[in-house]
């Protein structure tokens, strides 16, 4: 029966080895169909083709793939190598410090042995009693043993001895207390030393995605260019046309230029800009190129070129030249005087400054809005609140609020910019200046959140000095007293829907949506928050030159674009999701400017030479 029982199990042993034999190659059978079916579906695309040379333009495709995915293993397999040297050098480098640890558990071992022998040897028990209470006080904590260096073992040999012929309690207790600190300093350096090594890991890591990128940004070169030399080594016969706006890629691609920055622990990025510093595409802040979405990666590189290719033909318009013209004529007119209120200039900012015109005209406006404070101010009086900035203790900034506030505001204020978007970016320094000097200037008003933005926006044009002047030309003169400390303009374009868009006023009252819970932020940053920069700098050139009013006449125009999307909505949910989506119904700031100028221009001029927002002028403006 045993002999049965056996032969059984082997027979169930041999079987289980057949199955196991079977399923390996059902699975190589399974890959082989797999690969099989591929074949009879490319042989049946190029069956499908007419004509040879569109065989001939599949083969290249398929040719130009086969190549990238080489290219790519053979990348995997060079990183796999360097990676398992690294990890034989670890490995080895562990062995080592590995017998080095052990070799200081001996030493230490051995002398507290010793140490132990000499204070048996202690005749008299009231010096063992004081020695023992001495040695309880002291405190030897657990860590990486010591180290005596590389000296000759005859001279390591020769210390351990003399310590140990040390019969003083004291002098033995000083020999504890060293050996204690000896160990908490090395205990430290060993921390460091982790640190430094996670460090350099993580910038191997970083450099080899980076490695990624340029080698699939490479491949996505390669195959436009293969497809460009395909096309003019095409016959003439070939009716094919290449498609519009390839060769404007390659060229676009060639000449992008990348902003390499260092952060924080040696971090490096690559990020697209423009000139001003905004990431191309706000989704796409931190792009990186991956081998594994090649075709995402040609859309992206594709929707960018096109926006090129807009811009060059917008810039060759005729209309975009005469506007151009229009302001060199009229700067030039105006090169030695100072720029003054006029309809000329008033119609030309409504139709936006060109970017290199725009440090010199906001400067201007500043300076004429804030003329009479600087003087009485005297010179240097920005100069005196750094001081008063720099003067300022740790305890000053603790205890005070919008001190503290600044700081947690710094690194939100532009996360779509590189001179913002990080703590240590490159303006981040002189925007915390800008802002403390301020609330040193007016300590009423001190600091809200909302400055910050006008601030960053000040910098990409202007100097430091001349940005702090522009704080206060904002908050002070082209904004009405108490602007920032209460919300009564929320409640002055309630009244004004009301009464220019009552369908949207009573949808927006029948779901008892609170519409100053969107539009406080469009007032206290001058739709920085809503909109892109495209738009919001075209809203400021407007603002600067005729003040608070336009704020409520953009919002009127934003309202009145959205209207339709907003009566549409069914829930509460959704009103509140169509209110927070407000920017997508404003493509560019030419639309937004012919809705405000022709559909709601008299629905708010507003008159702040008062300085306050009162129910008065509420009804007023009602009534306008």
């Amino acid at each position: 029966l045993l002999g049965i029982v056996s032969e059984l199990k082997d027979r169930c042993y041999e079987l289980t080895d057949e199955v196991g034999a079977n399923q390996d190659l059902v699975t190589i059978l399974r890959q082989s169909l797999v690969k099989s079916n591929r074949q009879i579906e490319l042989l049946k695309r190029m069956e499908e083709q007419k004509s040879p040379q569109e065989r001939i333009s599949m083969i290249l495709e398929k040719e130009s793939e086969l190549t990238a995915l080489q290219l790519n293993a053979a990348s995997h397999s060079r990183e796999i190598r360097i990676l398992k040297e690294q990890n034989k050098q670890y490995e080895q480098k562990i062995e080592e410090l590995t017998t080095e640890i052990n070799a200081f558990r001996e030493s230490v071992r051995s002398k507290e042995e010793l140490i132990m022998k000499i204070y048996s040897e202690q005749e008299g028990n009231d010096v063992l009693g004081r020695s023992d209470m001495l040695l309880d006080d002291v405190e030897v904590p657990e860590g990486i043993l010591v180290d005596f260096g590389s000296n000759p073992f005859d001279e390591n040999a020769q210390r351990v001895f003399d310590e140990a012929a040390v019969n003083d309690v004291t002098e033995m207790r000083d020999l504890v207390m060293g050996y204690r600190n000896q160990n908490m300093f090395l205990n430290q350096e060993v921390l460091e030393l982790q640190k430094i090594v996670q460090n350099l890991e993580d910038r191997e890591r970083r450099i080899t995605r980076q490695n990624f990128d340029i080698e699939a940004c490479y491949y996505q070169l390669k195959s436009r260019y293969i497809m460009v030399l395909n096309h003019f080594r095409a016959s003439k016969t070939d009716s094919r046309v290449l498609q519009p706006g390839v060769i404007e890629a390659l060229i676009d691609e060639t000449n992008w230029t990348t902003n390499k920055r260092m952060l924080s622990n040696d971090k490096v990025e690559t990020r697209l800009t423009d000139s001003l510093g905004f990431y191309l595409n706000d989704d796409r802040k931190r792009h990186q190129l991956q081998p594994t979405d090649m075709f995402e990666v040609a859309a992206e590189l594709k929707s960018i070129s096109d926006e090129i290719i807009v811009q060059q033909e917008m810039e060759q318009n005729p209309q975009y030249i005469d506007w151009l013209q229009k302001w060199d004529s009229f700067l030039v007119n105006s090169a030695i005087r100072p720029l003054k209120p006029t309809i000329e200039l008033k119609n030309l900012v409504r139709t936006g400054i060109p970017k290199t015109y725009r440090p010199r005209v906001w400067k201007s406006l500043v300076n004429y809005v804030v003329s009479d404070e600087k003087a009485d101010l005297g010179n240097g009086y920005y100069e005196t609140l750094l001081r008063k900035v720099n003067a300022a203790t740790i305890n000053t900034v603790e205890n005070d609020s919008a001190l503290k506030q600044i700081d947690l505001d710094l690194a939100r204020t532009l996360p779509t910019n590189r001179f913002f978007d990080e703590p240590t970016s490159e303006k981040i320094v002189v925007l915390r200046r800008v802002l403390c000097a301020y609330r040193f200037h007016n300590k009423s008003v001190g600091y809200c959140q909302g400055l910050n933005r006008l601030v960053a926006i000040a910098l990409l044009f202007l100097e430091e000095s001349d940005a702090f002047w522009f704080l206060v030309a904002c908050v002070e003169h082209l904004q009405p007293s108490a602007y920032y400390t209460s919300t009564l303009h929320c409640a002055v374009l309630r009244d004004l829907v009301s009464e220019k868009l009552p369908k949207l006023s009573s949808h927006l009252r029948k779901f008892e949506v609170d519409l100053s819970a969107f539009t406080l932020s469009w007032f206290l940053t001058c739709f920085v928050d809503v909109f892109p920069h495209t738009i919001y700098l075209n809203l400021f050139d407007v603002f600067l030159y005729e003040g608070n009013k336009v704020l409520f006449r953009f919002a009127l125009g934003v309202l009145k674009l959205a209207e339709t999307s907003v009566l549409e909505c069914k829930s509460v949910g959704a009103v509140h999701a169509s209110l927070s989506r407000v920017a997508q119904h404003v493509p560019n700031f030419k639309t937004l400017a012919q809705v405000e100028v022709y559909t709601l221009y008299h629905s708010c001029t507003l008159d702040h030479s008062n300085g306050k927002l009162v129910a008065p002028l509420r009804t007023e403006l009602i009534s306008l």
